[in-house]
């Protein structure tokens, strides 16, 4: 028993001088130590911020996406009831007897601008839904290069928009009025 009290107390006075020499010799490995755990704590941080961002990013997207959706639906109903609305006065004309071949090609050319904005919606929501195979932060590149291209599809969609509004405007409304003198 007695050696073991000696030998505890040596262990004790051994360690306890180690430590007193380390700290004395080291205080640069100390700074280290701290400096390194303040870049793990700041990682920590940056991780969780990163997190946070790619929840609400995708959180966007998701609301993008329904919100486009809507939007195209009302585009494409106001479409259809212009389209419908049309062949109605064509009819109508032509019973007063009036020439209403170009009213009709207009119309034809007007189908093909609103299934061309159809198609080029499609691949707007075709884009969107492939952001959603990569992992935001982790994707090197490849997430962003997936949003850029959906804003390029977008950009298409917003001209055929404004390429049928001003089909309707400009051509349409014009003979039209033609035919009703």
């Amino acid at each position: 028993m007695k050696y073991k009290s000696t030998i505890f107390a040596l262990i004790f006075l051994f360690s306890a001088t180690t430590l007193v020499s380390a700290s004395s010799t080291s205080s640069t490995s100390s700074k280290n130590i701290q400096d390194k755990r303040i870049k793990v704590e700041q990682r920590i941080k940056d991780l969780h911020a990163t997190s946070t961002i790619c929840a609400n990013l995708n959180n966007r997207i998701d609301k993008r996406i329904s919100n486009f959706g809507l939007i195209f639906k009302k585009h494409s109903n106001n479409y259809q009831e212009h389209v419908s609305k049309l062949q109605i006065i064509s009819s109508k004309l032509q019973t007063a007897g009036k020439d209403v071949s170009k009213l009709n090609s207009d119309i034809a050319i007007l189908q093909v601008k609103i299934d061309k904005f159809n198609t080029d919606k499609l691949a707007v929501e075709t884009a969107l839904d492939n952001t959603k195979q990569y992992s935001c932060g982790d994707s090197q590149g490849q997430f962003k290069v997936a949003l850029d291209s959906v804003r390029t599809v977008q950009t298409t969609v917003k001209a055929d928009d404004m390429d049928i509004s001003n089909f309707i405007k400009n051509v349409l409304r014009a003979d039209i009025s033609a035919l009703s003198k």
